[in-house]
């Protein structure tokens, strides 16, 4: 019983990397949907850590690892594609480009991995966030990112469609 909540964390991180993997190969509405099911995983973990008593360092660590998978990397992974989609880039522009696009389309959305790494850590060291969160969490970064994705996929909404095709708007997300 003591394992559950690592085993649920397990697949929190599953489903991160296979976002990733969907995100690599051009699918960003599979990839979002992956991270919503990482964001449900995470809370699962969590709730069923509390139901059964099952807290544990390696739990915590776990948790905090898995989420800057899925709420860190995943999501920079579809900010970088909607960056080179809105550019006009091809595949293989990164390893072309030089000067300020690269540092746009690169820098850009390695941000957010990076943010959530020292959030996640923070919160790991901070007695005082037991209750209560202070800052921004790791999913609701990503829920902003993946609400974008889902709407441009599933909607003709021109106000989602300005923001997907705008890289000026897509730094500012990030």
């Amino acid at each position: 019983m003591k394992h559950i909540p690592n085993f649920i964390t397990s697949l929190n991180l599953v489903s991160g990397f296979i976002s990733i993997l969907y995100a690599l190969n051009g699918n960003q509405a599979a990839a979002s949907w992956l991270i919503l099911a990482a964001m449900a995983f995470d809370f699962l973990d969590g709730f069923s850590a509390r139901m059964l008593k099952a807290y544990s360092l390696l739990g915590r660590e776990l948790d905090s690892l898995a989420d800057i998978v899925s709420f860190g990397v995943a999501p920079a992974i579809l900010i970088y594609n909607l960056l080179a989609e809105s550019l006009s880039l091809p595949a293989d522009a990164i390893n072309n480009a030089d000067g300020f696009l690269i540092i746009l389309i690169i820098l850009s959305p390695v941000i957010m991995p990076v943010c959530a790494g020292l959030r996640l850590a923070k919160f790991n060291i901070d007695e005082t966030q037991v209750s209560s969160f202070k800052g921004l969490p790791a999913p609701a970064n990503a829920m902003a990112v993946i609400g974008v994705v889902i709407g441009a996929e599933y909607s003709d909404s021109a106000l989602i469609n300005s923001i997907t095709g705008s890289a000026f708007a897509l730094v500012i997300i990030t």
